[in-house]
């Protein structure tokens, strides 16, 4: 496991109770021109389970319908900035994001690089979406996100296979750079990823 993925997941065990961890920046590119960064907060949904217990790659989740969807799928590199408040930790994390996805026809989209891993895409997307709260599930059987709320949409207007809408897809990150600052030792760090193997360099702050 790579250090600063040790470090992280250390922090967020010790600081498990303060929800506010849970969440990130994530900045994607327009997919239209001129081009223009873009920045939502997401929810951490945990590492990519199933492939090896030391899997670096980060999971977040999106609507297939919304912007951000469509700009991953055009721009895949993206930047996260996650702030550990409690323990004055900021992670910027430098990472390909790859979509899995499912189409009307029951079909599960995913992408040549994610092949490599061991495990089975299926299983995880149903597991994560059994995880979400029952709120953020509706918000995928109503309107696509940003269209105008014209109508009442039932969830029959929604195609879903097995009880999930297949507008749902994970986003899954596989970070090849870290910067994480750590304020409370005034300490900064550079992890880079080559070949599948991480590297560290202490740097100024």
């Amino acid at each position: 496991m790579a250090t600063w993925q040790r470090h992280l997941q250390g922090l967020l065990q010790k600081h498990g109770r303060d929800r506010t961890i849970g969440y990130y920046a994530l900045s994607t590119l327009s997919d239209t021109k001129p081009l223009q960064p873009r920045v939502r907060t997401v929810v951490h949904r945990g590492f990519v389970q199933g492939s090896s217990p030391e899997c670096d790659w980060l999971l977040t989740t999106t609507d297939g319908r919304s912007a951000k969807f469509q700009e991953i799928n055009a721009f895949p590199s993206v930047e996260l900035a996650w702030y550990i408040a409690p323990a004055q930790a900021q992670f910027r994390i430098r990472a390909s994001a790859y979509l899995v996805s499912q189409s009307v026809h029951g079909k599960l989209s995913v992408p040549d690089a994610l092949h490599g891993a061991s495990m089975d895409w299926g299983a995880e997307r149903r597991r994560t979406w059994q995880a979400l709260s029952d709120a953020l599930k509706d918000a995928f059987f109503g309107h696509a996100s940003g269209k105008p709320l014209e109508k009442e949409m039932t969830a029959s207007e929604v195609v879903q296979i097995d009880g999930i809408p297949v507008s749902f897809a994970l986003v899954v990150l596989v970070p090849h750079y870290v910067d994480l600052v750590e304020l409370a030792q005034m300490q900064r760090t550079i992890f880079s990823e080559e070949n599948g193997v991480w590297s560290s360099q202490g740097v100024a702050l």
